[in-house]
């Protein structure tokens, strides 16, 4: 039997990260994971930037209920806007953006204020499936929940200010491999 951390299935992310502050790496890169200059307005990119430690740097993992095919919220601890994917396009390419989450104590009401009198609904776009490569590797896969598709730095690429899409799972890049790093092991 192959060991644990070469098999080629996905797992999914143990409980014990709930409400963990990390830095998601990008594998291929080197780069962050970065709300920019940890803008507190719905819609500010994420992008990829260079390890500096600050807190637009820094996830809070947020585990949503007790099952192990539960979702993640990840929320940026510099501005408390969670990592959203900006549409529900089935096609590539929709960007990836810091926005407030959603209220769930509404009656079902998940929607957030665009603009004056426009409402869109959040609540999927803001769940995430963190999928670790193997057992203790600290590599995962992180698929929105609504739209199955991954967290994906544009081309792999190692600028500061590089974009991060949803795209469909094309692992063998690296684009989609991130790693998670534990704030309290991970110092900048």
């Amino acid at each position: 039997m192959e060991p644990i951390d070469k098999q080629k299935q996905d797992y999914f992310l143990p409980a014990h990260w709930d409400g963990k502050i990390v830095f998601l790496k990008n594998t291929k890169s080197g780069t962050r994971l970065d709300l920019y200059c940890g803008g507190g307005a719905n819609g500010t990119p994420v992008i990829g930037w260079e390890r500096n430690g600050s807190t637009p740097q820094q996830w809070r993992l947020e585990k949503r209920g007790d099952s192990v095919w539960n979702t993640w919220a990840i929320q940026n601890v510099a501005s408390g806007s969670y990592l959203t994917l900006w549409d529900t396009s089935p096609h590539n390419g929709s960007r990836v953006v810091g926005w407030e989450r959603a209220n769930e104590n509404r009656g079902g009401d998940f929607t957030a204020l665009i603009s004056e009198g426009v409402r869109r609904n959040t609540k999927g776009l803001q769940e995430w499936l963190i999928l670790p490569k193997g057992m203790d590797t600290g590599k995962c896969l992180i698929q929105n929940a609504l739209t199955c598709h991954y967290l994906d730095l544009v081309l792999g690429l190692q600028q500061n200010g590089t974009g991060v899409q949803g795209w469909q799972r094309e692992e063998p890049m690296g684009n989609q491999v991130w790693m998670i790093e534990d704030i309290t092991v991970a110092r900048a």
